[in-house]
């Protein structure tokens, strides 16, 4: 029976995404630096001298491959190691579906703000779990902030019992002022230990592969049918260079594409084109193996969600569609956190309020 899946959405999966169609802009970018070439000014003067159909179809063929030989291998570089971010980002943001459910509206009870990070994608994202967890303690009233941006610690936090080591810590050194705001391992570390503890989460066990058949393979294979392809081309292509070698010398852009459809050469270009495009894709291949295979180790979590903790995960996945469909939450800022309480951090964990992120980082830069 097939399982269902959901994927959190989150702006790491937005982000490479966005890169991906970027990358159209590498060969636009070698477009125009080819343009700027003195050759492809003698070509378009040529056009003007002789404005017909074969010119114009010569310099798009002349464009075309000398584009193509620019920008194949960075663009395939970089479509490789952007779709193996999409990939392990994927991975790592889906959870399986046991409730059958899109809107959540309970208050998602016992769940810090870093904890609902690590169920939506593997992960503490500082940033934002810290922002998130400083406006959960304003409303509970156990910290304040002050005028000068300094945060203090309020009597009802010294009597609160009910608190996590990780609060405790979080709380303490925003006081002393010394909690490294951009990656403090000792707080991820303690949230991380919380998570598992709780039975959100527990840690993979590792195991030692010798490597994969197929990742073998594929490579060899490739290369093989490469090499088979060229082989059973190598007459065709010796006859077709052995008739370019007759097309006359300093010939114009119109001669030269007259000369190709006069001795129908056409499926002979598409076929050398075809080949060079399939040898460079194995070359941006090779080159990209290393940073792949980083990828892929930077990537892989040491921890995978319970079953309790896909449970809980769809909760929050039902919580982030309430907020994102019936809510205006993305538009309110702090000051109005007694007004919606938990639902406006759960608004600022999952994306969906990124001004408060922002406007508690401004506030710690300047307390600076």
């Amino acid at each position: 029976m097939k399982v269902n899946k959901k994927i959190f959405e989150l702006s790491s999966l937005n982000k490479y995404r966005q890169y991906e169609r970027k990358l159209w802009l590498i060969p636009l970018a070698c477009l125009i630096f080819i343009m700027l070439f003195p050759s492809e000014k003698k070509a378009f003067d040529d056009l003007i001298e002789n404005p017909n159909i074969s010119t114009v179809i010569g310099i798009v063929i002349f464009l075309f491959l000398q584009t193509l030989i620019l920008s194949i291998i960075p663009f395939f570089i970089g479509k490789i190691i952007i779709k193996t971010h999409i990939k392990t980002t994927i991975r790592n943001c889906t959870i399986t579906n046991m409730q059958d459910f899109d809107y959540y509206r309970e208050k998602l009870t016992g769940l810090s703000p870093a904890i609902i990070s690590i169920l939506t994608d593997l992960e503490v994202e500082q940033k934002k779990d810290v922002a998130a967890s400083v406006l959960q303690y304003e409303n509970l009233g156990l910290l304040t902030e002050t005028a000068d941006n300094t945060y203090h610690a309020t009597d009802k936090y010294y009597s609160c019992d009910d608190l996590n080591e990780s609060d405790h810590y979080l709380i303490e050194h925003l006081e002393k002022g010394d909690f490294d705001w951009e990656n403090d391992t000792k707080w991820k570390h303690l949230v991380m230990e919380e998570a598992i503890s709780e039975g959100y989460v527990r840690k993979k066990v590792i195991q030692n592969k010798s490597g994969s058949i197929k990742g073998c393979l594929v490579p060899l294979a490739a290369t093989l049918v490469w090499f088979l392809w060229v082989v059973s081309a190598m007459q065709r292509l010796n006859e077709f260079t052995a008739i370019l070698d007759t097309a006359p010398e300093h010939a114009s852009l119109a001669e030269q594409v007259n000369f190709l459809i006069q001795n129908k050469l056409i499926p002979e270009c598409i076929e050398v084109i075809l080949i060079f495009i399939y040898m460079m894709f194995m070359v941006a291949n090779v080159l990209s193996a290393t940073r792949v295979s980083a990828i892929i180790t930077k990537n892989s979590k040491p921890v995978k969600r319970t079953e309790y903790g896909y449970y809980m995960a769809e909760c929050i996945y039902g919580m982030k569609n309430f907020i994102h469909d019936y809510s205006n939450l993305n538009e309110v800022d702090r000051r109005q956190v007694v007004l919606w309480e938990d639902y406006l951090v759960y608004a600022v964990v999952l994306e969906e309020n990124k001004e408060i992120v922002n406007e508690i980082s401004r506030a710690r830069r300047k307390s600076l």
